[in-house]
């Protein structure tokens, strides 16, 4: 596979594949917990909502208005006009779950909140200076992940946070490994923070997980009911696509490595 820089094919860096486990979100705040909670069901609270919507579509359409009054035009478009009370319902109660998702989301932002770097000059260029130590030790072979696993502070994961994946994608590393290292960058200031903190970048990176899936899963099903086509939708190639959107997130976040060969639970949410 080509790199997107067109710098030639994409490389698999030399990795410690150390965080190969679940984060553990237990010592998170309880609000931290719940919006896991929500956010793992998410998936599942959509494909419910569509069920009843798509229950209730057909009850609309097995109905006969027998209103004498009505021609045969106008029942149809009494149906027309129960269909659209049906869409009308259920597309405001996609609006909430989606509503709900997003304060989920947004909980465990708050709760999870990355340092910001030192301001100042003196600052950039202490970073600076650790970035031109470090540089070397990766052009030696020293796995990436195990630099990053090592860091003592804040600052020096601030620093190769900002330098070391650019530095990899130049070199046509590949985004799954990118990702991966970035989310070494979470664990690892997570294991330098409190249990509380710890326990609320657990749940962000857990979160992150269900992210693009559920708002792939979300456009469809608003799709479908928006037009009340279940196949123009084409929710079955939505579902592969939210599938394998969450498989690469879960594989970014263990290292490449596929949860299932690992007998790893396969929802780390609930």
């Amino acid at each position: 596979m080509t790199n997107p820089l067109n710098r030639g094919p994409e490389i698999e860096p030399p990795m410690s594949r150390r965080y190969l486990g679940w984060p553990d979100p237990s010592t998170a705040p309880a609000n931290v917990r719940a919006a896991l909670d929500t956010i793992g069901t998410g998936r599942e609270a959509v494909l419910a909502l569509l069920k009843n919507f798509r229950d209730a579509m057909a009850a609309v359409g097995g109905q006969d208005v027998k209103d004498p009054r009505l021609s045969d035009a106008g029942r149809k478009d009494a149906q027309t006009i129960r269909g659209g009370e049906v869409r009308a319902q259920h597309g405001a109660q996609l609006d909430t779950l989606e509503s709900t998702l997003e304060a989920a989301f947004n909980t465990i932002g708050a709760a999870a909140t990355w340092p910001a770097a030192k301001p100042g000059v003196e600052a950039l260029l202490t970073r600076q200076a650790m970035w031109s130590r470090t540089r070397p030790l990766l052009d030696a072979g020293i796995p990436a992940d195990q630099l990053v696993s090592e860091a003592n502070d804040a600052e020096t994961l601030n620093m190769l946070r900002d330098e070391l994946i650019p530095y990899l994608r130049t070199r046509g590393t590949r985004e799954i490994d990118l990702d991966y290292i970035s989310n070494v960058a979470v664990r690892r200031y997570a294991e330098l923070s409190t249990p509380t903190l710890a326990g609320s970048f657990a749940a962000l990176l857990i979160a992150d997980i269900y992210d693009d899936a559920l708002d792939v899963v979300i456009a469809s099903a608003r799709n479908e009911i928006a037009t009340a086509d279940r196949f123009g939708a084409n929710f079955l190639s939505t579902s592969i696509q939210a599938e394998n959107l969450t498989q690469d997130a879960t594989r970014a976040l263990l290292g490449g490595v596929d949860p299932g060969r690992m007998g790893l639970h396969r929802n780390p949410g609930r």
